[in-house]
């Protein structure tokens, strides 16, 4: 090193101003960072500033001190040390000269919370220029010396609030002479920061439940230092319930409390439980429950099918048209248990829940609707079945469970998987009996255990087999819901290649007439009508068309005893593109014997969107029908089919409930035994906002009962195409 002092010294400035140069860019590119000290000492350097602060304001020779100064502290690192740093491999102090003063610094390794002091001392009698405290890569306080052989003192409070709990590192660096030479000394202090005070092990209720009548709420209060539990405080969305002092604190403290859910409102709360050690410190944990008793609720609707696995989207859809806003609570019933989750319905308007965001990917999910006033609620699905067939399906919810569901149609032949999804909403254990009427062979009973609070999933060709034709009848032990989604690459009579999938709920009872509104033999529509008869002996069925242009037309069918038989319409109604080829049907038992009917339908909508939907037919007309789902987003396109079986016209007025809050009407006139199809978009027009999203609520003005149909058209997300049918929702007693 005195050679190196003996060249810069013989140099001229200018070659010297260089050397510098050079030395400081050697130093910057092994990440040296350097203190320089000025007059102005409590200026801090950045490394990307080094350089040109050194050059635009000091002397050469200030210059060549500073370089030759780090060149001294980089030669006595080992290896290309990157420094300051709370990651050192060890502390280098071997002469003493940082002091660490325990107390009050804690021990090194030591857990810490709260305010603490970093208490240190260096000393040199050749001369210390600074004493600096790193919180790892930055500077948090510094002591100038000047070079001095006085001892410096640095003494720093740090709040553990202000850093995560966990490890957290601090380097004190001294600067120092030794034999006219600087060189660095430092000392790494590491701890572990931990905050928490009181911690909390929550009983009951758990997270994301429903509550009802009395609830004890439990939980035992531990705290992380071992400190006494002195206080305990119970709140509901921040309104204390209960707040006790110990009267002798301890830990750990089991807390429990008996909460009265009548006095809250229904829907969805945060209940909370802080503690207060005898430190002063808080802690807090929450839960959010949704408080349903029974006394506060006015609808309910039950969904057994849904999927959150993958290419599934499943959604639902809740219509409030009441002037007043209605709180909802959803049970959501997974392989992982029921995860409950509370949603407010706005006045006049409508919501659409996301369930693949509310429960994750990669489930399947049955679903139980309670609100404190009058709903609609809807399930609409959309798929890209075994990435071949894509599609969606819709569903209305079910009012109550019930012990027993009848579906019409259902078919394994190639090209067809059917399911069954049944629900078992209470919390014990049921069995059903899955009972076949196969087509051609008669009734297959299949019996199935039902776990509680789960959904099951029926593959139907597991039990009986390829290329049959069937209606089941479900019979439960306990109420159960049940639901029979299809998926399907449909050939028809021409070899369509039209896949897609529909679903329908099941009806709780036989019935001995059924009605659709919606039907078309139009190209490109294949409608069918499917009779269930569940009675020992055969029946005859009457069918009556309503057409689009007034006439009416009839077919009777005979249907064999415990069976099903399919209709193909186009066989009694022939196919063009016109009015009189869309139709209306009432299907009824002649002999009055119950039976159940569905219509699925296939189609290439405007040649493009390929699919097929399904529906049970409604089991009489009425004066007023509701939607929850609804939408004239661009690639959506709805209509409203009216049903007029009556020998009058019927006026008839439509209410768009729009997702913005708004609200549009139109009126229209059903000419007598016909029905009428409305183009949504025609009133509403087309965009891509929430105020295209829509439930729809139609009246019969004129006393004269309807029925309704609500067909959608879509190409979800550009990439899933097809279609689904709903038959209108009528709240019991209108």
């Amino acid at each position: 090193m005195r050679r190196v002092l003996r060249k810069v010294g013989s140099v001229r400035p200018s070659k010297a101003k260089s050397l510098a140069r050079n030395l400081v860019a050697n130093l910057l590119s092994r990440k040296i960072v350097v203190k320089l000290l000025t007059r102005n000492s409590s200026a801090k350097l950045p490394t990307r500033n080094l350089m040109g602060e050194l050059l635009a304001h000091h002397s050469v020779a200030t210059f060549l001190v500073v370089a030759l100064l780090g060149a001294a502290i980089f030669s006595c690192y080992p290896g290309n040390l990157a420094f300051p740093t709370a990651a050192q491999a060890e502390t280098y102090n071997p002469e003493g000269i940082i002091t660490v003063h325990r107390p009050p610094t804690p021990d090194d390794g030591s857990t810490v919370y709260g305010n603490i002091t970093i208490h240190a001392t260096a000393h040199w009698p050749q001369g210390l220029v600074f004493l600096q405290l790193w919180q790892g890569k930055t500077m948090v306080h510094a002591v100038d010396n000047g070079n001095r052989a006085a001892p410096v003192e640095l003494a720093y409070d740090f709040n553990t609030a202000t850093v995560p709990d966990g490890p957290v590192g601090f380097t004190l660096l001294a600067l120092v002479y030794i034999n006219g030479m600087g060189y660095p000394r430092y000392v790494d202090l590491n701890f572990n920061v931990l905050n928490v005070g009181p911690v909390f092990t929550w009983e009951s209720p758990g997270d994301d439940a429903r509550v009802a009548g009395t609830v004890d709420v439990k939980a035992q209060v531990t705290d992380a230092k071992n400190m006494n539990i002195t206080r305990v405080q119970t709140s509901l969305d921040d309104t204390a319930l209960n707040d006790m002092t110990l009267d002798v604190p301890q830990v750990p403290y089991d807390f429990e409390y008996s909460w009265d859910t009548t006095r809250a409102g229904f829907g969805e709360h945060t209940l909370k439980i802080e503690a207060w050690n005898e430190l002063g410190e808080r802690a807090e944990a929450t839960r959010t429950v949704c408080v349903a008793n029974p006394s506060q609720v006015e609808s309910q609707f039950y969904f057994a099918e849904g999927t959150t696995l993958s290419n599934f989207r499943t959604y639902l859809c809740l219509g409030n048209p009441a002037p007043e806003p209605v709180n909802v609570v959803v049970d959501f019933q997974t392989r992982d248990g029921v995860m409950t989750k509370g949603y407010q319905v706005g006045a006049g308007t409508r919501r659409t829940v996301d369930v693949n965001d509310e429960t994750g990917i990669d489930k399947d999910v049955s679903m139980g609707i309670l609100a404190d006033g009058e709903i609609i609620c809807e399930r609409p699905m959309y798929f890209n079945y075994k990435n071949a067939w894509t599609g969606g399906s819709d569903a209305m919810g079910a009012p109550v469970p019930s012990k027993t569901w009848y579906f019409a149609e259902g078919t394994t032949r190639t090209g067809f998987d059917s399911y069954l999804c049944l629900q078992n909403p209470d919390n014990t254990e049921t069995a059903a009996t899955l009972n076949f009427m196969v087509a051609n062979e008669g009734l297959r009973p299949v019996p199935v255990p039902l776990p509680p609070c789960s959904r099951t999933t029926i593959n139907v060709m597991d039990h009986i087999g390829r290329e049959k034709d069937f209606s089941v009848k479900v019979e439960s032990q306990d109420p159960i819901v049940a639901e029979r989604p299809m998926y399907f690459l449909y050939q028809g009579a021409r070899q369509r290649n039209w896949a897609g999938g529909h679903n329908v709920l099941g009806i709780t009872s036989p019935s001995d007439v059924f009605y659709f509104a919606e039907g078309s033999c139009r190209p490109n529509f294949d409608p069918y009508i499917c009779i269930q008869n569940p009675n020992d002996e055969e029946i005859e069925v009457k069918i009556t068309y309503m057409k689009g242009d007034g006439t009416v037309d009839e077919q009777n069918v005979p249907v064999d005893a415990n069976s099903r038989s399919t209709v193909t319409v186009k066989e009694r109604l022939g196919e063009a593109d016109d009015v009189a080829h869309d139709f209306s049907a009432r299907v009824e038992s002649a002999g009055g014997q119950p039976i159940v009917v569905e219509r699925p339908m296939y189609f290439n909508y405007n040649g493009i969107y390929q699919g097929g939907h399904d529906v049970v037919g409604a089991l009489a007309p009425a004066t007023i029908f509701y939607f929850a789902e609804g939408s004239s987003r661009p690639e959506f396109d709805t209509f409203i089919c009216i049903q007029n079986p009556n020998d009058e016209e019927a006026e008839v007025k439509i209410t768009y409930i729009k997702g913005d809050g708004t609200r549009d009407e139109e009126f229209r006139a059903v000419s007598a035994n016909s029905r009428s199809t409305v183009t949504v978009k025609e009133k509403l027009g087309q965009a891509d906002d929430v105020a295209h999203d829509f439930s729809i609520m139609v009246e019969s003005t004129g006393g004269h009962s309807i029925i309704c149909e609500r067909p959608i058209y879509f190409n979800y997300n550009g990439v899933w195409a097809g279609g689904h049918d709903m038959v209108g929702y009528t709240p019991e007693g209108e």
